[in-house]
């Protein structure tokens, strides 16, 4: 949020945080080794360019580096090694969220997408963060999350000593709809792999499939596979399947005229591709305001004055519906007594503040704020009252006029 006029900003935060997951391969960069997290990188990083959004990797692979996927038959070393993995993104997460708390204390805006068992690292940090910024928005995107604790993982197809022993349960990552306003939106995008690929299948906050603009969270199976795709895979079949799809999302977000042609992958999910991957990222559905209120440079004392404003979307900007979106505006004046912003009076939640008749003691430094639930934009105007002059009304005696030096935004 920025706003302008008199030298005055609140500068927003807003971050989106990439986090990779267990790395058996002994990758040192896996957002540049790996081609898929090389390809969502760059197909955010294109959309991003000129905005006030940040792309991070967040860089735990040594810690990531547990060990490898499979021992001598019959031997399956993924759960156990895989499960230190989440583990230590667990306590990642926790170091993230306090890291960024520390460092950014204003932050406002904050979207996690992560994969196996880089969705530790995530529902730590955002959990972390929603306990302690009450008015931050929080989205998180898991792809294709490695639970430890799942029961997909079945005893029977492993040896006894391949088992994990953790904590790390479904009902964790259930618990991130626990904060209110502050968890925008949680997605779970998840590849069936079957015994292949076991603790990836699990869905979250009710297990409810498919979507829906109402709802504020997600699960979604985008593709399936046999043998982690040596064998056979449908759709965005896979673990890192579901890596791809997110890619696909963001890269067909771009404007209408200049959009790619759906792959045939992600148009299967029509007439849903819309309500899923990128095209419900805060980016998008965030609010922007295109008309601003303009400053009121001389009124009389007792006539009427309105200020309005008017907001819409990325989503909308590029050509796109935007349902579900409850769009409010809040109109404030600052109060020189307390240096804090207040409802002015009489305002509504409408996109036109308007006094019937004003007084002295409403000139001022007025803002609206419009929010849509997906974060919101704010601009300030000015009507000023260190210059007053007394002019005669015909009849009337002395009226006051409320002059404004200088221009705002």
């Amino acid at each position: 949020m920025a706003i302008a006029g008199n030298g005055r900003q609140i500068i927003q935060v807003v971050i989106w945080f990439l986090v990779h997951g267990w790395n058996p391969d002994q990758n040192y960069d896996d957002y540049s080794q790996d081609a898929n997290f090389n390809n969502l990188g760059s197909a955010i990083n294109n959309q991003i360019s000129g905005t006030d959004w940040n792309l991070v990797g967040y860089h735990w692979e040594a810690d990531a580096d547990t060990g490898p996927t499979l021992g001598n038959y019959p031997d399956n070393f993924a759960p156990v090694n895989g499960a230190e993995a989440a583990e230590a993104s667990y306590l990642h997460g926790l170091h993230l969220g306090q890291v960024l708390l520390n460092n950014y204390p204003n932050i406002q805006k904050i979207q996690f997408i992560a994969h196996s068992a880089g969705a530790w690292c995530a529902r730590t940090a955002a959990k972390y963060l929603m306990q302690r910024n009450p008015g931050i928005k929080v989205q998180v995107t898991l792809l294709d999350p490695f639970i430890p604790g799942s029961p997909s993982i079945l005893p029977a197809a492993y040896n006894p000593a391949d088992l994990p022993s953790t904590s790390l349960t479904d009902d964790r990552i259930n618990d991130l709809l626990n904060f209110g306003n502050s968890a925008y939106l949680q997605e779970n995008y998840f590849s069936d792999d079957g015994i292949y690929v076991p603790g990836t299948q699990d869905t979250f906050w009710g297990g409810v499939l498919g979507v829906n603009w109402t709802y504020s969270a997600i699960n979604e199976q985008v593709g399936s596979s046999v043998g982690n795709g040596v064998i056979s895979s449908s759709g965005y079949g896979t673990h890192a399947g579901p890596i791809q799809f997110y890619s696909d999302t963001v890269s067909n977000t771009l404007p209408i005229s200049t959009a790619p042609t759906i792959p045939a992958k992600l148009a299967v999910f029509t007439p849903n591709v819309q309500q899923i991957g990128w095209w419900r990222s805060m980016f998008l559905d965030e609010t922007i305001i295109d008309q601003q209120p303009q400053s009121i440079t001389s009124t009389t004392q007792g006539q009427p004055v309105s200020f309005t404003a008017h907001a819409t979307t990325r989503r909308e900007q590029r050509g796109y519906p935007a349902p579900g979106l409850n769009l409010e505006y809040t109109w404030q004046k600052y109060d020189n007594a307390s240096g804090t912003w207040k409802t002015a009076y009489g305002s509504s939640l409408s996109a036109t503040y308007s006094l019937s008749t004003t007084i002295a003691s409403e000139a001022g430094q007025y803002r609206v704020i419009a929010d849509n639930g997906a974060g919101g934009d704010c601009k300030r105007i000015r009507r000023h009252a260190g210059n007053l002059a007394w002019s005669q009304r015909p009849g009337d005696g002395y009226q006051r006029h409320i002059r404004v030096a200088g221009s705002f935004m």
